[in-house]
């Protein structure tokens, strides 16, 4: 007898896709529905991010909008992949929605949703809220920082912000969490901004000391 694809054999194919395949990724998706299985949040999340890798933005808020008409809950995969495709379009606006419906989403304050609700103060250049979330992940036990939050962090304090940025420098690094190349472009961009150009300099040497390659958008900065 024949043996039919299911969601989950649908979902392991759709896995497997890479950046440069985000045609393959919608052309499966369809193939499913043809098929007659419902995409499901896992569905939705692997086509979105296939997009979003592709730098295919704007199919991968197409993807966002057509999984809630669904009446599908986004989790905090789907969060980030869909912001990272905002920071791609300058989306801030749509980045200040998403953290408004994150706020109101009853998804669980782990790792996963805290980043991404710092992904979306980034792009929006909202610092202070940035700060509580922090501030926030610090009083909750078994949520542990990770380079990755206090990069969006830093990023959304990079407009002008620049004592804030050197405060969670030092308490990214007394987290035993080492800068990267990420951490100190937004860094000088803080410090530039703010006409701080000794502090920019600083962390360019700083760069150099830790052996960081320096790139075009670094030396921009300073």
């Amino acid at each position: 007898y024949e043996v039919r694809p299911n969601t989950t054999t649908y979902n392991a194919t759709l896995g497997g896709c890479e950046g440069n395949q985000w045609e393959l990724a919608l052309q499966l998706m369809d193939m499913m529905r043809k098929d007659g299985q419902q995409p499901d949040v896992v569905t939705y999340n692997a086509v979105i991010q296939a997009c979003e890798k592709g730098q295919q933005s704007g199919k991968a808020l197409h993807m966002f909008e057509d999984m809630r008409l669904h009446g599908l809950q986004p989790n905090a995969v789907t969060y980030d992949a869909i912001l990272c495709a905002c920071d791609m379009e300058g989306q801030w606006e749509k980045a200040l929605q998403l953290i408004h419906d994150m706020q109101k989403s009853h998804l669980q304050r782990d790792l996963p949703l805290y980043n991404a609700l710092l992904t979306a103060c980034g792009i929006a250049k909202q610092w202070e809220m940035a700060l509580r979330l922090v501030h926030e992940m610090c009083q909750r036990r078994g949520v542990l920082a990770n380079r990755k939050t206090y990069n969006a962090a830093i990023k959304a304090c990079e407009n002008k912000q620049w004592e804030v940025v050197l405060m969670l420098m030092d308490k990214m690094r007394k987290c035993k969490l080492q800068p990267d190349t990420r951490t100190y472009i937004a860094a000088m961009s803080a410090c530039t901004h703010a006409k701080q150009w000794e502090q920019a300099l600083r962390l360019a040497d700083e760069m150099n000391l830790y052996g960081l390659k320096q790139n075009s958008i670094t030396f921009a900065e300073i």
